[in-house]
């Protein structure tokens, strides 16, 4: 999940340099059909999501040891690519507002609400 929130933040402030329109972001986790297993994915998506939360605004040694590790391997993707990358404290900065402001919202999907009724749905 932590390489997946500093990857959209690298993307984002990419956009920002370049003047382009700051897209949103979403990871799908998928792993069983049944309801009891959405139910529990969205319980354990929802308590990482709280410790990503927490921790980014502790600044905990933990939030800082998985944004290193994170930085680093989305920044050989990034170097790869031959794209600008973000120092690693405008990526620190943006996760943390990412993690601490609210942007990360946990929706659970099954039969009676399609994927493309989440997708769909517009967010300020």
């Amino acid at each position: 999940m932590m390489n997946f929130v500093v990857g959209a933040a690298v993307r984002r402030l990419q956009q920002r340099k370049t003047g382009e329109l700051l897209q949103k972001y979403s990871l799908l986790l998928h792993t069983e059909q049944s309801r009891e297993a959405h139910s529990w994915q969205e319980t354990v998506a929802t308590a990482l999501r709280d410790q990503f939360e927490k921790a980014a605004s502790d600044n905990t040694p933990e939030f800082q040891r998985l944004l290193a590790e994170s930085y680093r391997d989305i920044e050989n993707s990034v170097l790869v690519a031959k794209l600008p990358m973000p120092t690693a404290e405008e990526v620190e900065n943006s996760v943390r507002d990412a993690l601490t402001g609210g942007f990360m919202q946990i929706t659970k999907v099954n039969s009676d609400r399609g994927v493309r009724s989440c997708s769909t749905q517009r967010v300020n």
